[in-house]
């Protein structure tokens, strides 16, 4: 691991804050804090928010892994997807009622990569959901991951 660095970075939608790793610090020497880049982490390809050099030089597991500075095309490529996560995040909020699931919907979140659709959503207690899922993937022809956030988290992700 020897001439990588760490870097703190802000992840989209749930608001957390990680660590990524970089090869060489050419590539990030001349960044400021909130510049854009592209990072491989374990949601897919994400756009996260540059916050700045890390306390610590290299954990044991990043969050994520440095890919390159977004371009203009990036940025407007996670736009694209949150007009549609926001859409299928009214369309699954409403099945979710018609299929009688205790849950508060929090957000819908498209990684650039365009392989999952993530539902973030709070609940009291477990949710009995494969139906649900089963038809929404179908409908959507993509995978969807339901997240079960904590009350502390879904502040966090609503600011």
């Amino acid at each position: 691991m020897e001439g990588k660095t760490v870097y703190k970075i802000r992840f989209p939608v749930t608001n957390n804050i990680g660590e990524l790793l970089v090869d060489d610090i050419r590539y990030v020497q001349y960044l400021k804090k909130g510049a854009q880049l592209l990072a491989e982490s374990e949601r897919g390809l994400e756009l996260v928010e540059f916050l700045g050099p890390s306390e610590e030089h290299c954990p044991s597991n990043p969050v994520a892994v440095f890919i390159r500075r977004a371009t203009y095309y990036d940025v407007k490529k996670y736009q694209r997807y949150r007009n549609i996560a926001k859409k299928i995040f009214k369309e699954l909020s409403q099945y979710a009622v018609e299929y009688g699931l205790n849950l508060r919907p929090l957000d819908c979140y498209i990684p650039l990569d365009n392989q999952k659709i993530y539902f973030f959503y709070t609940a009291p207690k477990r949710v009995d959901f494969r139906q649900f899922i089963r038809d929404m993937s179908r409908r959507y022809r993509k995978r969807i991951e339901m997240r079960q956030v904590g009350v502390r988290d879904a502040v966090q992700m609503k600011g």
